[in-house]
């Protein structure tokens, strides 16, 4: 079972938080509703590294930061994907070398079991609370893990918007969504 999302980011810490969670990740919906908690390691990329900065700067594919997963919050489609924010409740910072396993794609799901015996002891861990955010997202909806959640931000949508947050909500591709308005 895939409780864990491992991520390979240039974001620092300080903005992880300020956005309240790691994104923004072409991510299995399916898988995620299984998922416990995101670890976020480091990518020290200078063309990509630049743009975010970090306060605490750890080695490169470092395990920095642990989040519990509170759910997915749907935030563009680049490149034909759909990207999520994966949101956290709670988080805990780490320095674990090495956890990266070095791959060129930057996100993995891991077991438990497997993030314990590249050295972290998840489980073990004294998570914060997250604060509330500077800067909640202005679209569509959301997925929980092991449920799924109403739109997290009221007020209008677009056709797109909905269509995207009903293809999310039900694990299916958007063309299979149709919606039809009566007047």
């Amino acid at each position: 079972m895939s409780n864990v999302l491992v991520v390979f980011t240039a974001k620092g810490v300080d903005q992880i938080l300020e956005e309240g969670g790691s994104s923004s990740w072409a991510l299995s919906t399916k898988t995620m509703r299984e998922c416990q908690y995101v670890i976020c390691t480091r990518n020290t990329d200078p063309e990509k590294v630049g743009a975010f900065g970090d306060r605490n700067p750890v080695a490169h594919g470092a395990a920095f930061l642990v989040g519990k997963f509170a759910g997915l919050e749907f935030m563009e489609v680049r490149n034909g994907r759909k990207r999520y924010r994966a949101a956290f409740s709670a988080f805990a910072e780490v320095n674990i070398e090495e956890f990266w396993d070095g791959s060129r794609i930057p996100t993995r799901y891991l077991s438990i079991d497997e993030v314990n015996d590249r050295g972290l002891d998840i489980q073990g861990l004294n998570f914060e609370p997250m604060q509330p955010r500077t800067n909640p997202i202005q679209t569509g909806h959301a997925v929980s893990p092991s449920r799924q959640t109403e739109a997290t931000t009221p007020g209008e949508l677009t056709v797109a918007e909905a269509k995207a947050g009903l293809a999310a909500k039900f694990g299916i591709d958007v063309e299979q969504i149709e919606i039809v308005i009566r007047t």
